[in-house]
């Protein structure tokens, strides 16, 4: 059970409160929707692996040098769509892409898990890595010091990480 919600089963997704399914769903369609809804909500509730992901995250990003490393603890402010941030910047477009496939490789390595979304490839100036507690982003430093989200989320409680 997840907070009060029950588990998700193939035998119909229920609109909460309703009772209602969710429509023209085949069988596998309805499946597939029931497994990722559940690893999604077993995600969210383990709040322990969220730190050892951060700190796998962090690895990563050390070892290929990544400037000025941040995690921001966000999960004592409401409303927050994350638990984390893992921000930092490179210095070039081509250390961007090494950032980000570099803490890919080991959060695959250490911990068997993939991003649920990568964005951002194309240009190298902002790469967002979204893991679903945590989300990583890694950018160009004018990028960086456009967006501010270190101010944009103060709120929270900043880590600063040192470049091994």
């Amino acid at each position: 059970m997840y907070a009060g919600l029950g588990r998700f089963t193939s035998s119909g997704i229920k609109k909460m409160g309703t009772g209602k399914g969710l429509g023209k769903l085949n069988i596998y369609q309805n499946d597939v929707l029931c497994s990722k809804l559940n690893e999604y909500m077993a995600k969210k509730i383990q709040s322990s692996s969220v730190e050892a992901l951060v700190a796998v995250i962090v690895h990563g990003l050390q070892e290929k040098k990544g400037i000025d490393i941040v995690s921001i603890d966000l999960r004592k402010i409401p409303n927050a769509f994350t638990d984390f941030f893992v921000i930092c910047h490179g210095g070039s477009a081509r250390q961007v892409d090494a950032l980000a496939d570099s803490a890919e490789v080991e959060v695959r390595k250490a911990l068997r898990e993939k991003p649920a979304f990568r964005e951002g490839n194309d240009e190298s100036e902002w790469v967002l890595l979204d893991y679903i507690n945590v989300v990583v982003h890694i950018f160009s430093g004018d990028k960086r010091d456009f967006y501010q989200l270190e101010e944009l989320w103060g709120d929270g409680t900043i880590s600063k990480h040192d470049t091994q």
